[in-house]
């Protein structure tokens, strides 16, 4: 975990309508305080500073976050998952082409060696 640092930004977080962020999935405003949130050196006074209000928005604030950071979470793990059926795909795929081109190298060498049995056999060698 990083060090802590810093104070929380309470202005910013109080000029966050929640209603808004919820209703238009606004998470770019998430965002803007995602970091101050996160990495604040919080103490027990500066949560004393605080009306119990903000309070509440900080923990519904850190809550979105939470929430946003996890459905992100699950559609990389989504995508991971498709990423490694796409691999496996590919994978299943190279490996026909690797024993296709097997059988063709083998059918290779019979017909080299055929046409050089019949050029022996025919004298031009």
């Amino acid at each position: 975990f990083q060090q802590r640092h810093g104070k929380l930004n309470v202005r910013a977080l109080s000029r966050i309508n929640l209603e808004r962020v919820i209703e238009n999935v606004d998470v770019s405003v998430l965002h803007s305080v995602l970091e101050n949130v996160a990495f604040c050196n919080l103490k027990q006074t500066d949560l004393e500073q605080l009306s119990d209000a903000m309070v509440v928005k900080t923990f519904r604030v850190s809550q979105l976050i939470i929430e946003y950071l996890i459905n992100l979470q699950n559609a990389i793990y989504k995508e991971l998952e498709e990423a490694k059926d796409e691999c496996q795909r590919y994978k299943s795929e190279l490996e026909n082409f690797v024993l296709d081109n097997q059988v063709l190298a083998d059918d290779n060498d019979k017909l080299k060696k055929r046409a050089s049995a019949k050029a022996q056999g025919a004298g031009y060698i």
